[in-house]
């Protein structure tokens, strides 16, 4: 199972192909964050223009989190997470 680490690197492309278009994008140069929101946990990505290689998105880091207080397991986040694409 793919885990919020191992999606470091992937271009944007293949990030929408796993989770779709994100509910919500924020531009804060040099950074892009997608966010995916499903009804327990939220998806933040985070991606960097690849100078070097491509000049294209890259994810540098990603991370789950529950929508409340309650803690809830990031495996369970990620895992809801792809299953709900658009």
């Amino acid at each position: 199972i793919l885990s919020p680490q191992q999606m470091t690197g992937l271009f944007e492309e293949g990030v929408q192909k796993m989770f779709g278009i994100p509910d919500f994008k924020h531009y804060d140069p040099p950074a892009e964050i997608w966010q995916y929101r499903k009804k327990e946990c939220l998806l933040d990505i985070f991606l960097y223009v690849d100078k070097q290689q491509s000049n294209e998105l890259r994810v540098r880091h990603a991370e789950v989190r529950g929508r409340s207080i309650n803690k809830k397991s990031q495996d369970n986040c990620f895992l809801q997470a792809l299953r709900v694409k658009r």
